[in-house]
């Protein structure tokens, strides 16, 4: 389970590298922001805009994703090794609706 927590982490810190970096490469020259995603080609100024909006609000977009990923999973996995460890107390309140039908029988 530690393994699975590192593979996330390291997938996410590699993602993170790869956006800086384009993202530094297209403060400079966007033509060679263009060509790193083979888009290049393009010469119109409009065209060249859009596709450099899509490419990088793809990547912010994937970014957060693996972020999330990330943190939910940690979370988690923080829980429930306190449940296991038996640090978790049960709730005293009625459960929902919704708990009792996630509960097993």
């Amino acid at each position: 389970m530690c393994r699975l927590s590192y593979l996330r982490a390291t997938e996410l810190f590699i993602w993170c590298l790869v956006s800086v970096f384009s993202f530094s490469l297209a403060i400079f020259s966007t033509q060679s922001f263009l060509g790193l995603f083979g888009q290049g080609h393009h010469d119109d100024f409009f065209t060249r805009l859009l596709v450099v909006i899509i490419v990088k609000s793809l990547i912010l977009i994937m970014a957060a994703f693996l972020f999330w990923r990330f943190a939910v999973f940690r979370s988690t996995r923080i829980y429930l090794e306190k449940k296991m460890d038996g640090e978790v107390a049960p709730s005293t309140e009625e459960p929902t609706p919704l708990e009792k039908l996630m509960t097993p029988v």
